[in-house]
């Protein structure tokens, strides 16, 4: 059995909407999905249980600009109440 759609849509969404009865479905999906890659984002840069420590193993005076493959600038926080600045040999 087919619904009727509403009067107020146009046409040719009136006619999508009647021809596809899974719509719903495919919208919850894609929202659940969305949900699930936003709250997935939102987390990654999180500390993962006990790393609530500052990350520098040790720390050197002065280093050739050319060694450096990455650097990475942490500001101080809940981890570490230092600014850090990681460099990648």
């Amino acid at each position: 059995r087919r619904r009727q759609p509403p009067s107020e849509l146009s046409p040719m969404a009136s006619a999508a909407i009647a021809a596809s009865p899974c719509a719903p479905r495919l919208l919850r999906t894609a929202l659940l999905l969305l949900l699930l890659v936003s709250a997935g984002r939102r987390t990654a840069g999180a500390p993962v249980g006990g790393e609530l420590r500052c990350q520098c193993l040790q720390t050197v005076q002065g280093i050739h600009l050319k060694n450096i493959q990455n650097l990475k600038v942490t500001p101080p926080g809940p981890h570490c109440d230092q600014t850090e600045v990681l460099a990648t040999l």
